[in-house]
């Protein structure tokens, strides 16, 4: 994927630290906010501010300040150099600070305002949500003049929904379905790789009193459980077995093998360990933004069973799920996948659960920081690349995640719909159109 102006037209870097963006002049937000450098100014900060607790923040943490040059101009100054600052900014959203400062963050959530081609209209809880087409859009106006988003959390209900013609797109469709969709002439199937992976993140990898302390107990696991087995005959074929990133991902080494199933090796080092006998633990996880996780989980549970390990499952819903992790509730492990934020670069992953300090850092050691640290300023691609490569490396070692697999996802939509799948996951309708 190509990152193309939008609402900055055009930039320039002034030198390794300081960039200058020039701004549209002819946009404004849905509610008659002009959009311009304040904005700027005000967004960027606005997730950088603890207070706001934006899962965001750590896509930010290069930005040392924002400065207003004129009302359409902005100069980014740095911390140091960061090689993927555009693709950081490339997602993140712009807000309206005087809509903001009078209705408060919690109002903002509930009726968001944003200068894109599609207006918020009403979100009815647990059922739907209304957009209609932003005329005045500065690209041009939508193609397709209304779009709703409707929730329904029942697998059947959404399939039938999309059958009888309720629904014109659906995502993360179930392996077992797409024949099905496939012989339907009115419905169009996709699949592509996209940048979600999965894993059972070690929570407790640091903590001595823990048996995920040891390193060979972190290895023993991710040599019993058998990955290939399960993408085959659990999601139909529907990943790729990776290690810590995703093959998408700038700096995916593919030299750093996944483990392979080797459950005698895995009984070995749990009796060098001091578990012979194995040992139990909680797993918690939930089924967000992925196809058949409790099957995966089960799957994995079995397979772990058979070298002595007796992983008990808690399933949570996925409203709330993050605030459990941040809140030290996760322990000793967890499941999680993770989409990058749309960022295709290993920086997405290795800065935010590697580097100590970070949000999700629950395993980091002293070498992997100043390794980090310096792929994060290195600009030279391919010397970043070789960082990346020995981190990797490193973490394999490690094995503070049962490393699993990058998804693969399919998307359904009717075929009336000019439609391309994104593999950051993304559904913009303004590129969505209506074949002829």
């Amino acid at each position: 994927m190509k990152i193309v102006p939008s609402l900055a037209k055009s930039y320039e870097v002034v030198n390794p630290t300081t960039v200058v963006l020039r701004l549209r002049e002819d946009v404004k937000f849905h509610n008659g906010e002009p959009f311009n450098a304040q904005v700027v100014k005000f967004s960027l900060e606005r997730v950088l501010d603890p207070k706001t607790k934006s899962p965001r923040i750590t896509s930010l943490q290069w930005l040392k300040s924002v400065e207003i040059v004129d009302e359409y101009t902005v100069r980014l100054n740095f911390k140091y150099p960061y090689p993927i600052w555009q693709e950081e900014l490339q997602n993140l959203a712009m807000v309206p600070p005087k809509y903001i400062k009078e209705k408060g963050d919690e109002y903002f959530a509930e009726h968001p305002v944003g200068t894109g081609p599609y207006k918020f209209v009403k979100w009815v809880r647990g059922q739907e949500i209304v957009m209609t087409a932003n005329e005045e859009y500065f690209k041009g106006a939508p193609h397709i003049k209304k779009v709703i988003f409707k929730i329904i959390p029942d697998p059947s209900t959404r399939f039938a929904a999309l059958l009888a013609g309720k629904i014109d797109l659906l995502r993360n469709i179930s392996p077992e379905e797409i024949p099905i969709l496939e012989a339907n002439k009115n419905i169009k199937v996709y699949t592509v790789p996209i940048l979600r992976f999965g894993w059972i993140y070690f929570y407790d990898a640091l903590n001595p009193d823990s048996p995920f302390y040891d390193k060979r107990v972190r290895q023993a696991l991710n040599y019993a459980v058998n990955i290939p087995e399960i993408i085959k005959e659990v999601i139909y074929g529907l990943g790729t077995p990776t290690v810590v990133l995703n093959p998408l991902h700038f700096g995916y080494d593919p030299e750093v093998k996944p483990y392979p199933y080797d459950p005698a090796k895995a009984k070995e080092l749990l009796s060098e360990a001091g578990f012979p006998n194995g040992f139990s633990f909680t797993c918690h996880y939930t089924t967000a933004n992925a196809i058949k996780v409790d099957e995966v989980m089960q799957a994995i549970q079995s397979q772990l069973a058979k070298v002595g390990v007796k992983m008990k499952l808690q399933k949570w819903s996925p409203v709330g799920y993050m605030e459990l992790i941040d809140g030290g509730r996760a322990r000793p492990a967890f499941y999680l996948n993770w989409g990058s934020f749309g960022v295709f670069d290993g920086d997405a992953i290795l800065f935010p659960f590697f580097r100590s300090g970070q949000r999700y850092a629950f395993f980091h050691t002293p070498e992997l920081d100043k390794l980090i640290d310096q792929e994060r300023v290195e600009m030279n691609p391919e010397k970043r690349k070789q960082l990346m490569s020995k981190i990797q490396r490193i973490l394999r070692e490690e094995a503070p995640w049962i490393f699993n697999y990058a998804f693969h996802t399919t998307v359904a939509a009717n075929a009336k719909l000019d439609y391309k799948p994104r593999s950051d996951e993304m559904y913009y309708a303004y590129e969505i159109g209506l074949k002829e």
